[in-house]
């Protein structure tokens, strides 16, 4: 699988805040303008809490003395503070441009800070975040959904394999497009009886020209077939690539197949590290199917780059934030290809170690990894979900986040 940034946005739950405005001020040199409170939320609050209007979330003063770097002003061609410390993250700078505006000329992205983070100390009853070091979460076993047996070592194109039972809610499809000539896709276990994959791998797809296989090659594989397909009814390819199968039997879950949640309010900022996972091309040409299941960890990078990479598309007025997210790395090398379409954008909730579908595998460039050119993914959360929980009964509820 060649598996193929939306600013990083850094959550804290339940700190205090401050009650009297008049502690509130900016710190940065130079003017707070409108580009400052839209670069993320995190630095709006520390830098420009006054200009943009977040004082009420700032934690309380305390009498502990910390020293922070007061970045410098963006001017012409200087590049943006890295949205991460370590880990991986995203700056950008604005060359002048003919229309003179410093927000809205194009701007040139680069990767930043992917150094690992300093190995944290995890409190008892806590587990690293799957693939990462820096950070901590809690596992949850009496969550109904999003399991995952194994901890996370590797990475999809760019990536490697996956153990037997890393990725118990993937499916791989077989399709029938036409006699003896099959295509490969991926889906999602949602419930015992659902699964959710990409439009494009089965529109205009007869039920009975796709098979299903769960727990692929464990001593457990389940060949299935599919009672019924529901396209999305405002299927886009690219921009709404969202259908849903149902299977003919239904599962029992065991340690090689069970269900991922969905998103249940959760927000993946810009910069997450989720992971990638299918049975796709591990080259860009010729196409070299996977014959083990690959995982790759990429970042959510932020639409504006998206939206520049596809722009003059003829598919680029569907796109918009709320239908795609882009993820990978700005400088390529990790991508999803031919054959992981409907596969998932995987990520770790914010509160628990738990795994939810942020998004679907849709489309990306050719070249699969090219520097520049991320790939494209459907978004779950809101419409899409909602959609989903009209056809789909029984799904974890209650709302998950960290705001």
């Amino acid at each position: 699988m060649f598996i193929r940034l939306v600013f990083g946005l850094l959550l804290v739950c339940g700190a205090a805040m401050v009650t009297d405005a008049s502690e509130c001020k900016d710190t940065t040199i130079g003017k707070c303008g409108i580009l400052w409170c839209h670069w993320t939320r995190e630095f709006a609050i520390k830098y420009c809490p006054k200009s943009c209007n977040y004082c009420h979330l700032l934690p309380t003063p305390t009498t502990t003395t910390t020293t922070t770097t007061t970045p410098a002003p963006l001017n012409w061609n200087q590049f943006t503070p890295c949205s991460r410390s370590c880990g991986g993250g995203t700056r950008y700078r604005v060359p002048q441009c003919t229309l003179n505006n410093i927000d809205t000329c194009p701007r040139v992205y680069q990767d930043c800070k992917e150094q690992p983070c300093p190995l944290a100390t995890c409190p008892t009853g806590e587990n690293h975040y799957y693939g990462l070091r820096g950070s901590c979460c809690k596992p949850s076993p009496s969550d109904p959904c999003g399991g995952n047996p194994r901890p996370v070592a590797g990475r999809v194109f760019g990536g490697q394999d996956a153990m037997l039972n890393q990725w118990p809610f993937m499916v791989r499809l077989e399709i029938e497009i036409a006699p003896g000539q099959r295509s490969l896709c991926g889906a999602n276990i949602i419930s015992k009886e659902w699964a959710v994959t990409a439009g494009h791998c089965i529109d205009g797809i007869a039920a009975n020209k796709i098979t299903a296989f769960v727990a692929y090659g464990t001593a457990d594989q389940l060949q299935l077939s599919i009672s019924q397909v529901i396209i999305h009814p405002d299927y886009l390819y690219p921009g709404i690539d969202i259908a849903l199968i149902k299977f003919s039997t239904v599962l029992t879950y065991n340690e090689y197949v069970s269900n991922i949640c969905l998103p249940n309010g959760e927000e993946t900022e810009d910069d997450k590290k989720c992971y990638i996972v299918g049975w796709g091309s591990v080259q860009p040409t010729p196409v070299l199917l996977a014959t083990t299941l690959q995982q790759a960890k990429v970042r959510k990078l932020p639409y504006r780059f998206c939206e520049q990479a596809y722009s003059g598309r003829t598919f680029s007025g569907d796109l918009t934030d709320e239908r795609v997210s882009c993820a990978g790395r700005v400088g390529g090398g990790v991508d999803a290809c031919v054959g992981d379409s409907g596969g998932p954008l995987a990520c770790q909730r914010c509160s628990s170690c738990s795994w939810y579908l942020a998004a679907v595998t849709s489309f990306g460039p050719v070249q699969c990894g090219p520097a520049g050119t991320p790939g494209l993914y459907t978004n779950v959360a809101g419409k899409n979900e909602a959609w989903i929980r009209g056809i789909v009964t029984g799904l974890q509820s209650g709302t998950f986040g960290c705001q």
